[in-house]
C-alpha cells in the first residue's frame, strides 16, 4: 500500500574567532625603541545539512535540509588608553591582517510518487580586522597603523523532487506481492459467474 518516508536534517554551527595583539588599558610603556604591535588571523568554515527521501509507487517521499552559520571572527592589534603621553624614540606600528571563508550549503533531494524536496540556508558571517591607538603617544620616528581584511561568504540552498513512474498495479496486485496471498486474501473466494 502507500508509504511515506522522510529524511530531514538540521545543521547549525555558531563560531567566534577573536585574535588579539594588545597593550592593555592601563599598561606602561617606557625606554622602548621601537613598539610593534602584530595581529594575524585566519578563519575557515564549512556548514552542510543533506536530506533526502527515496520512495516506489503510490508512495510518498519527503526530503529536507535546514543550515544555520553564525560566523564572527574579528583580528584586532590596539594601544589601549593611559594617563599622559606615552614615548618611544623609534618608530610605531600597529597592524592587524584577517582572512576569513564561509560555506553554508543545504541540500534536500526526494524521489516517490508524491516527492516534495525542501532546503533552506541561512549564514550570518562577519569577518573584520582593527588596529588601534586609544591613547597619546609621542615618537621620535614613523607612526604606521594597517588593518587589511579580506572575507568570502557562499551560501547554497538546493532541493529536487522527482517523481516515480506508476507500475500500473492495483491495491490487490501490492497486496498479493507483499504477503505472497496473491490478489485474494485468506478466506476469501473467487465469485462464480
Amino acid at each position: 500500500g502507500d508509504s511515506t518516508g522522510v529524511g530531514a536534517s538540521i545543521a547549525i554551527n555558531v563560531s567566534n574567532m577573536a585574535v588579539e595583539a594588545e597593550v592593555a588599558d592601563g599598561a606602561g610603556v617606557s625606554g622602548a625603541n621601537d613598539l610593534t604591535l602584530e595581529a594575524t588571523g585566519s578563519g575557515e568554515n564549512t556548514t552542510e545539512g543533506l536530506g533526502g527521501a527515496t520512495g516506489k509507487a503510490s508512495s510518498t517521499g519527503v526530503g529536507g535540509a535546514i543550515v544555520i552559520s553564525v560566523i564572527e571572527q574579528d583580528t584586532k592589534a590596539r594601544i589601549g588608553t593611559d594617563l599622559g603621553t606615552t614615548s618611544v624614540a623609534g618608530d610605531i606600528s600597529v597592524d592587524a591582517t584577517h582572512h576569513g571563508k564561509s560555506t553554508t550549503e543545504a541540500k534536500a533531494d526526494a524521489t516517490a510518487s508524491t516527492a516534495i524536496g525542501a532546503s533552506i540556508a541561512v549564514a550570518y558571517v562577519e569577518d573584520g580586522a582593527t588596529a588601534h591607538i586609544a591613547r597619546t603617544m609621542s615618537a621620535g620616528g614613523s607612526v604606521s597603523l594597517t588593518a587589511h581584511a579580506d572575507g568570502s561568504s557562499e551560501t547554497t540552498a538546493t532541493a529536487s523532487a522527482e517523481g516515480v513512474k506508476d507500475d500500473g498495479s492495483k491495491a490487490d496486485d501490492q497486496k498479493g506481492a507483499a504477503t505472497g496471498l496473491g490478489p485474494l486474501g485468506v478466506g476469501e473466494v473467487e465469485p462464480e459467474h
